[in-house]
């Protein structure tokens, strides 16, 4: 026996109404399916253009950078700054500064949220500027 509510819901919509609430529904799934589709072809072009920078021109440099982001915590920041200073990423290309710079931000992001804080946290006006902040502006060359 089901509910006495939803049953008299059903009984008292119509059939044109039903119909369009189920292609409604096969929109919503359609949509969802599409999204997925998307998210995952994007996964997968991100993974190629990080590949493509562990293996390219400065392969060895993006390396190195990504060995101490992995064992990198949230104490190693002005670390993070000695290497990126060092490693000079402002002589570099467009795509590639780029790349380093995702590749800084995503591991700072998934350090922060381990920790239980919020991913993002850039100064205020009249604030010291954050590690992140400071990176992208060594590497932007500001």
């Amino acid at each position: 026996m089901g509910n006495p509510f939803e049953d008299l819901a059903e009984r008292q919509i119509s059939n044109p109404m039903k119909a369009r609430m189920r292609a409604a529904e096969k929109r919503k799934r359609k949509a969802l399916e599409e999204r997925d589709i998307l998210y995952r072809q994007w996964q997968k072009w991100h993974a190629e253009k990080r590949a493509e920078l562990l293996t390219g021109l400065h392969g060895a440099k993006v390396q190195e950078l990504a060995d101490l982001l992995e064992r990198m915590t949230l104490e190693d920041a002005d670390e993070l700054i000695y290497m990126v200073e060092r490693q000079r990423w402002i002589e570099h290309d467009e795509d590639t500064k780029f790349g380093v710079l995702e590749l800084i931000s995503h591991a700072i992001i998934y350090l922060r949220e381990n920790e239980g804080l919020p991913p993002f946290d850039d100064a205020l006006p009249g604030e010291d500027l954050t590690a992140f902040q400071i990176i992208r502006e060594i590497i932007r060359g500001y």
